[in-house]
């Protein structure tokens, strides 16, 4: 399964803004869920990303970046590399208001290729 969350960006030095939007995919089918909007969430979505038994084998396996000549590189950097996925990430949509109540097509866009380029490096990297 693929994930990734969005946020506000903030311009203020040493503060952030939380996870305003999750998005999961599994195949070609994503599912955004504003959390910026949700009361509480539910113990089985805290459950299910707290889980860390499929992210450590793949953190210690790739925790030397140095592979692809960079220190840290971003899902963009190892969709390209890894998976030959190109994505574009255009600055109008990155630093786009995603606390919004409705999202642009442009943010459903990016967001879902965001979490499907997640899904596919699992798939790579995990087998």
């Amino acid at each position: 399964m693929g994930l990734d969350c969005e946020w506000r960006p903030t311009f203020i030095p040493n503060t952030s803004n939380r996870c305003a939007t999750m998005q999961l995919c599994v195949g070609n089918r994503c599912l955004i869920v504003q959390l910026f909007y949700i009361d509480a969430i539910p113990s089985s979505l805290k459950d299910f990303v707290r889980t860390p038994n499929d992210i450590e084998p793949l953190a210690m396996r790739y925790r030397n970046w140095s592979f692809l000549g960079l220190a840290r590189p971003g899902l963009e950097v190892f969709a390209r590399e890894i998976v030959g996925l190109h994505m574009e990430k255009p600055k109008h949509v990155t630093q786009s208001d995603w606390q919004a109540r409705e999202l642009s097509e442009a943010q459903i866009q990016y967001a879902c290729i965001d979490a499907y380029a997640s899904y596919k490096l699992g798939v790579k990297l995990l087998g």
